[in-house]
């Protein structure tokens, strides 16, 4: 079960990393460096450079892919519907990351990045269930 977890971990990271980035290049939105960047963290601002950050991306995918399997062990809650509920919750932390990296996709809101975030999220989220 560790090894699948981790490596679900790793494939859904990657995948969610790629889905923001095409949605950034079809949008021209910058939800890649929301993603991504680094800039924010005080002790990270300084190695903020792309491999450090796809490395920071991964680890925190993993983590998330070890919680998911704990929640779906622990309340033995399986199916689509609950990897995209998953995803979507996951998504929300575009209100705590957008205003550090990219203010200007709050100020005012724009509901059409959110958007991209979201499905990006919500495909994350059901892969990571289907691979679990």
């Amino acid at each position: 079960m560790f090894k699948r977890t981790f490596w679900s971990g790793i494939t859904t990271g990657m995948l969610l990393g790629v889905l923001l980035m095409i949605a950034c290049f079809a949008s021209g939105y910058q939800l890649d460096r929301i993603l991504l960047d680094l800039s924010y963290l005080p002790g990270l601002s300084k190695v903020n450079n792309l491999l450090v950050q796809w490395l920071l991306h991964i680890v925190v995918a993993v983590i998330l892919a070890f919680v998911y399997a704990a929640l779906t062990r622990r309340f033995q809650l399986r199916g689509a519907g609950f990897g995209l509920l998953f995803g979507g919750v996951v998504s929300l932390i575009y209100f705590v990351l957008a205003p550090q990296v990219a203010p200007e996709l709050l100020s005012p809101f724009q509901l059409a990045p959110f958007g991209w975030w979201f499905a990006a999220h919500l495909a994350y989220g059901y892969t990571l269930e289907q691979l679990l």
